[in-house]
């Protein structure tokens, strides 16, 4: 089985925007960058956001956001990323893709 646990949390307020949540937990023989990873989708049903603890790399908590959404042939793909990673310090980093 693919994903190992599931679970749909009830909508979730960032700002002024509701966004409905979704948990994943994969199977540790999946190679990921996160084992456990949150996904935000709008209204429209497009995800807006992703976040996750990158494993292979010390354990940075990141918030990926999803940007500019355009269709191509009816499908809709963010032409934009941002990625925030919160360090153990107070500082962010940004960069986008």
């Amino acid at each position: 089985m693919l994903v190992e646990n599931l679970r749909h949390d009830q909508r979730q307020r960032f700002g002024h925007q509701r966004r409905r949540a979704l948990r994943v937990k994969l199977p540790s023989n999946l190679a990921s960058h996160s084992t456990v990873q949150d996904f935000y989708f709008g209204d429209d049903f497009l995800m807006r956001r992703q976040d996750y603890t990158l494993d292979v790399a010390g354990g940075c908590n990141v918030a990926n956001y999803a940007l500019n959404f355009r269709a191509f042939d009816g499908l809709f793909i963010p032409t934009k990323r941002r990625r925030i990673c919160a360090t153990a310090t107070p500082a962010l980093s940004t960069t986008d893709c």
